[in-house]
């Protein structure tokens, strides 16, 4: 392990020995730094290290230029107590599909694979997260901006910090697994989908604060979020840019303690909410929305079914739910109070408080036929 200081006076290329003061191009485990001693800019050429990961990257009083081009740098070897990677106030940074890699084998979670990332040219590079195993931290201890926002695999955690992540390009998960892609863990403030792009991921994406989709982004797959609000933080979904559903569904899982959880969507094709509190928490419908295509609200199976309530936002005040003309629906094992459909609806196993065109039902006789 040794420490590698850029300095670029031969040219751009950081597998030159002559661009590192040392005269010794960094390897795996190695710290690299980029400092006010010199603003000559680095243009990757290749991975960077081509095998295993730096240690740290640190950017502190660097004035010039890191472009990623279409390669990664990889940073964040072993089980860190320390910053992995410091990406300054004054660098610039570049890149096309490449960016920055950050590894963590980190099983604590705080002060380990630590990341400083508040600087908003950062919005023009790529993250791609990795884990050597389920339960490995990364603590983020400032804002987070980047363009796309990719998890390489399954088994990333946050640590609990009050931060938010702001994504401008596209928000994509790599992983196979059934566990959830990113853990976005208590007292994490926000995510925030600020640019345009395409929301991708195969698994649940499990966070602990509100999300917000205030730009402009297609769904590649149906997308399912778990929005568990324990810290009483307006926990839920809003949507203020566009979203397009592009034949998928938006599929929201609410769960956690006393605490509500917040629908703030417009208009969307397809929406898809299930309540999976043990507790008292509840779902509140913000405002008018209008669903076009597909409508699913149920609580999972449960022997205490009807329990969840979904309400407005003020007691004994409508709020609307407009479904569009041939839009497909399944209301199930809810409290309704205080909503209003524009055309009747049959809701199932519910109760139902102070609603307009909605009636309580049970499912109807089905026969199934086995061949």
């Amino acid at each position: 392990m040794a420490t590698r200081t850029w300095k670029g006076t031969t040219n751009d290329n950081p597998t030159v020995a002559t661009n590192w003061e040392e005269g010794v191009v960094p390897v795996a485990g190695d710290n690299v730094v980029f400092n006010s001693t010199y603003s000559n800019p680095c243009t990757l050429v290749a991975d960077f290290p081509a095998t295993g990961q730096f240690q740290s990257l640190t950017m502190v009083g660097y004035t010039g230029t890191l472009n990623f081009g279409d390669y990664k740098m990889y940073v964040g070897q072993g089980n860190y107590n320390g910053t992995i990677l410091d990406a300054g106030s004054t660098a610039d940074y570049t890149c096309g599909s490449g960016g920055i890699e950050l590894y963590t084998n980190a099983t604590t979670t705080i002060n380990y694979n630590v990341i400083k990332c508040n600087n908003v040219k950062l919005q023009n590079v790529n993250f791609f997260l990795r884990s050597a195993a389920f339960g490995r931290y990364i603590d983020t201890q400032t804002d987070w901006y980047c363009k796309d926002f990719t998890i390489v695999n399954n088994n990333t955690y946050f640590a609990a910090r009050t931060i938010g992540i702001y994504i401008y390009g596209s928000f994509i998960g790599l992983g196979s697994y059934n566990n959830a892609g990113v853990d976005l863990f208590t007292n994490t403030s926000s995510i925030n989908l600020a640019g345009s792009g395409i929301i991708s991921f195969n698994n649940l994406i499990q966070i602990y604060a509100p999300v917000t989709i205030s730009g402009n982004y297609i769904l590649n797959k149906n997308a399912s979020f778990f929005i568990s609000n324990s810290s009483n933080n307006a926990a839920g979904i809003y949507v203020t840019g566009s979203l397009n559903c592009n034949t998928k569904d938006l599929i929201i899982l609410f769960g956690g303690l006393n605490f509500p959880h917040y629908v703030s969507i417009p208009e969307i094709d397809s929406l898809v909410i299930t309540q999976q509190s043990n507790y008292n928490a509840y779902i509140v419908f913000t405002n008018t929305t209008r669903i076009y295509k597909k409508f699913q609200l149920f609580e999972r199976a449960l022997s205490r079914v009807p329990y969840c309530l979904v309400k407005s936002p003020t007691n004994g005040t409508l709020v609307d739910i407009v479904l569009g003309n041939n839009c497909k629906y399944l209301i199930y094992g809810n409290v309704l109070q205080d909503l209003r459909f524009n055309i009747p609806v049959k809701a199932f196993y519910s109760r139902i408080n102070n609603c307009e065109n909605v009636i309580n039902g049970e499912f109807p006789d089905t026969k199934v036929s086995i061949c």
